[in-house]
């Protein structure tokens, strides 16, 4: 028998939305502890960049058919291997590195034990490395979550602007939501759920932005296609879902963004460096760009 994914709850204004999601609101039942994410688009499912099919994901258009199981390991750690030699390059440190480490961890010879099993992949110790890549722009199976409700308006009220304006072009955009989701994670024992606090020192992003992650599972055996299903399908198994999804119509982004800048939850805010002040230049330019179109 499968059960409810999540409950959904639906905002009308963007003042609505904040007051819901702010953590003063009793939103599950005790015990509680409660992670965000916020996406610009309220039809994405939970399924990190690495396993989007769609025309952004560089390796997945690789695949003309579904990759199989072992395909897919072997291209992930190929990357991760590429990441930790631009890094190389730039004498930057990699978490838990050393001779040992690579041998074990990023050798493509040493990966038989996961194409027959592709659900003991990825090896733990390799998750201090991904969460870094991640947070460089390099596309892993894990999944971003914030402990901060507002640092997840923030990235749902960035992300949704961009989303609007795509919308705006093609006249897709009637109807249209954004959405938070927030995870219960005391429940998490309960499900195939993998939750990472990774020491936040390891990046400045992590940090200012109060980060974990999920790990995406894999869902078939090693021959098979690696067919993605998205996280909130996990929890079908059970009555009581931990996941709940708010949504808001994606015209309320901007009213969404101002109330971030209002309380300083901006681009520099959650990247605490000079990648900040472009991607802060870019919300502003579609902020512009949005209120000019929309005027008339």
């Amino acid at each position: 028998m499968k059960y409810k994914l999540f409950v959904e709850k639906h905002c009308k204004t963007a003042n609505e939305h904040w007051n819901l999601v702010s953590p003063t609101n009793k939103l599950f039942k005790e015990p509680c502890n409660l992670i965000y994410r916020g996406q610009g688009n309220a039809n994405w499912g939970l399924i990190p960049s690495l396993l989007r099919y769609s025309e952004n994901n560089q390796l997945m258009r690789i695949y003309k058919n579904e990759a199989k199981a072992y395909e897919q390991i072997f291209n992930e750690l190929i990357i991760l291997k590429q990441f930790v030699k631009y890094c190389d390059d730039l004498g930057i440190k990699i978490p838990n590195d050393s001779l040992k480490f690579r041998k074990e961890n990023l050798d493509e010879n040493k990966l038989d034990k996961y194409y027959y099993n592709p659900s003991l992949w990825p090896n733990e110790e390799l998750f201090e490395l991904m969460a870094m890549a991640q947070h460089h722009g390099v596309p892993t199976r894990l999944l971003d979550w914030t402990e901060s409700p507002y640092v997840a308006l923030y990235f749902t009220s960035s992300s949704a602007m961009k989303e609007y304006i795509k919308l705006l072009k093609k006249k897709e955009h009637k109807n249209q939501k954004l959405a938070i989701w927030i995870l219960n994670t005391e429940l998490k024992n309960l499900y195939d759920l993998k939750i990472l606090n990774i020491p936040r020192s390891s990046t400045n992003h992590l940090s200012a932005q109060k980060g974990l992650f999920t790990v995406h599972p894999h869902i078939r055996e090693s021959n098979d296609d690696c067919i993605i299903k998205a996280l909130e399908e996990e929890f079908s198994i059970l009555p009581d879902t931990p996941l709940l999804k708010i949504t808001l119509p994606i015209s309320e982004s901007i009213n969404l963004y101002n109330l971030c800048e209002k309380v300083g939850i901006t681009s520099t805010a959650v990247f605490p460096n000079t990648q900040g002040i472009e991607i802060g230049i870019k919300d502003t330019l579609n902020k512009w760009y949005l209120v000019d179109n929309l005027l008339k």
